[in-house]
Order: structure tokens, then sequence, then C-alpha cells
């Protein structure tokens, strides 16, 4: 399978890292201007206080002439509108499409450009950071992948893709939906953020039964969401997001209270500012969801511009 993923920050790094090392054909879509960076360096993994290093094959943009059999998609939100031509050009010469960006906005804005049938839902459960020498530093223990799609052409090639990912070292779950593969890691990523709402470590947050609570109310209100407009996730889904929560090591602060508090961009329209309005256009009474966003919203001095609801 030749494979190529579009981004190379911790997430993509480490997931290219992995896939290289398992002997795949794999080519990284970067920027410019890193290109020659990665060209002469590799990636460099750190874990443990063990450092590995792979060199790897790049790209700086896409033409007509490359051929990809799956487009990981590892960016963030905010990068989907520069890649819209690059993407178009890879679904006509017949690539698969893995999403593993933040929240769910992204799946409606990739729908009209890859097209449904195209586009394998997924989301990637893994810590990894960058360090100021852009080495990637993993932390998590089981580095997990879910996939799903409604296509059913789409079954032999999640069939071949988890047994690649699987021996590169992932766990793999597959859902039956595009919708489901995302939501469910939906569900613990807004728990996790709550230490950018509240500027506080999961430990403290564990102490406070009233930031606690909260954390079990955004959770409760995004899944009677995810319920109202039809994803399908089970009571499962809902229960593991929270006790996956309250189980992440006490200093944990998600990348997103780390970019406020270093005052750099952040993604909180994109997974808070698209939830509270799915939730008004569902008619749906969200008060934590609300509560959060705004403060969210307060305390960025460097957002993302508002994201309307694509049209139907």
């Amino acid at each position: 399978m030749r494979i190529l993923i579009i981004g190379i920050g911790s997430v993509g790094g480490f997931l290219g890292f992995n896939l290289v090392k398992a002997g795949q054909n794999v080519t990284f879509l970067v920027r410019e201007q890193r290109k020659s960076e990665i060209d002469e360096k590799g990636i460099t993994i750190i874990h443990n206080g063990r450092t590995e290093n792979v060199r790897v094959n790049t790209l700086s943009s896409i033409t007509e002439n490359d051929r990809f059999d799956m487009v990981f998609i590892s960016v963030r939100n905010g990068d989907l509108e520069s890649l819209k031509e690059s993407l178009i050009m890879l679904r006509n010469t017949g690539s698969k499409f893995i999403s593993l960006l933040n929240g769910i906005r992204h799946i409606d804005c990739l729908i009209p450009l890859v097209g449904l049938n195209n586009l394998i839902g997924g989301s990637a459960s893994m810590e990894t950071r960058r360090d100021d020498n852009g080495n990637i530093i993993f932390i998590s223990q089981e580095p997990t992948i879910t996939i799903g799609s409604e296509s059913p052409n789409n079954v032999a090639i999640i069939r071949e893709l988890k047994l690649i990912l699987q021996k590169a070292g992932f766990k793999v779950i597959v859902k039956e939906t595009t919708y489901q593969s995302v939501w469910e890691k939906y569900l613990f990523n807004l728990a996790c953020n709550m230490t950018a709402v509240f500027s506080s470590t999961v430990k403290e947050i564990r102490q406070n039964r009233y930031a606690l609570a909260s954390v079990i109310n955004l959770v409760n209100e995004a899944f009677s969401l995810s319920r109202k407009i039809g994803v399908g996730l089970g009571d499962e889904s809902k229960d593991s997001a929270i006790s996956n929560f309250l189980n992440m090591r006490d200093d944990f602060k998600s990348l997103m209270a780390e970019d406020i508090m270093n005052d750099k961009n952040n993604e909180s329209d994109y997974l808070f500012g698209y939830l509270a309005k799915l939730c008004e256009n569902n008619g749906k009474n969200c008060p934590t969801i609300n509560v959060s966003y705004a403060i969210l919203e307060l305390r960025s001095r460097k957002g993302s511009p508002s994201q309307a609801l694509p049209k139907k």
C-alpha cells in the first residue's frame, strides 16, 4: 500500500515513523520550508529515554502524477482550507482518506472534497508532543487508531489497513460508520480539554467536585447530542470517555491548554464552538458546552475565526 501522510507534527510524525519501521511505503506532504530539514534529519522519536530515528520520503506539493492508495490527514483544523486543491487531485487519482484531526467539524468539510465513499473516518488516541528541537516525545503506552466507513466498498481496504497498523504497533478499533469513529474520540477529547477551560491539571479537576461534575456534564451533553443526530454510539462510549479522563496522569494538560497559556492559536472554536452551534441548530440545551466555549473564547487572545455550520 502506498501511503501519504499530510502533516508531520507529533501525531502524523509518530504514525509515519512506526509505519516506516514496519516496512511500509510512506511519503510525507510537508511545507516547503520544512522539507529540506526533514530530508536531512528524518524523524526522531523519544520514549522512556530511548531515542530512535528514521529517514523518510517527502513532498512539498501534489501533482496530477502522484498516486497513493491511502492518505492520512494529520494537520490542525485551520490548515484544511489550504489543502483543498491537493485533496481533490488525490481523490481524482483514486485515493482513500483518513482524517486524524481533532473534533468533528473536519468530516463535514472533507465530504464535499473527497466524497463520503472515499472517506474512512479516523481518530488517533495517543499522547505525543514535539520538543524545541523538533523531536517527537511519545508519552502514552498504547497508541490507538479508530477507523470506520459507511461504504461497503471499503471493507477490504479497512481490513488491510487494520493489519498494517497493527504490525506497526497500533491498537486498531473498527466502527460501523465514519461518524462513530470520530465521535467516540471526540467525547474523550472534550473531557481532556476541560483542563484548558479550568487552566488546571487532571488531578486538580478530580479534586474539585464542581469541576469534575462539569466534565461529566459536558460529556453527557455531547453524548446526548450525538444520539439526537443519529451517530449511534452506545452508553459505553460515554462511560469510557469519562473513565479514561479520570485515569489520565495527574499532571496532564491538553495541547489546547498549553496553546492558550503560551498565547498561541488554538482549536477552541473547532472543538467547542462547532459543537455549541450543533446544539443550537438541533434544539438542544447544552449549558456546560456553551459556558465552556465562552470561557475558552474569552481566555484566547488569538482564537481562530468563528466557523459557520456547513449547509446541508
